[in-house]
């Protein structure tokens, strides 16, 4: 029996341009999905600085830390207030391996404990954005109010009349 080497040839390589033509479409999905970025206070509607007040975190390792406490300073927007108690919901992970890395957004449960301080980003609606809380050691300090217009009287007192 005779065998056609061209045929068997070309079956032969008919996995292989198949395998080859997966990674390729692979390659341009993974190319096409944008990563997720970090959230930037540009982009965020409402930023406060919060005292931490307690963080529980998750049963399993991986998992939702729920961080609350008290809005220390606004940095940004109108949706929250000096004093007012807030919970947020914070992707963490526990127990840490040395040389391991998070996931994007996804913060060491030990840091979140040990930072007595913590910047939220909030959009419109008032929901966490993207990477929203930012773990702080210290509390920034306050921003300068805006001046007061030069025709104020700095007593608070109208102008007496002449």
């Amino acid at each position: 029996m005779r065998t056609n080497h061209r045929i068997m040839g070309a079956l032969a390589k008919a996995p292989m341009l198949a395998l080859a033509a997966a990674l390729v479409l692979a390659g341009s999905a993974v190319q096409a999905a944008p990563a997720a970025k970090p959230a930037t206070t540009a982009e965020a509607e409402t930023v406060v600085v919060i005292a931490v007040g307690a963080v529980k975190e998750p049963k399993e390792a991986s998992g939702d830390c729920t961080v609350s406490g008290q809005v220390r300073q606004v940095e940004k927007g109108r949706a929250l207030g000096i004093g007012q108690n807030v919970s947020l919901t914070v992707p963490c992970r526990k127990d840490f391996k040395p040389g391991t890395k998070p996931r994007p957004g996804q913060l060491d449960a030990a840091a979140l404990t040990a930072a007595p301080y913590g910047r939220v980003l909030l959009d419109a609606t008032g929901t966490e954005l993207r990477a929203p809380y930012e773990p702080l050691a210290d509390a920034p300090h306050p921003q300068p109010l805006e001046a007061a217009p030069a025709s104020a009287d700095p007593a608070g007192e109208a102008p007496a009349a002449e």
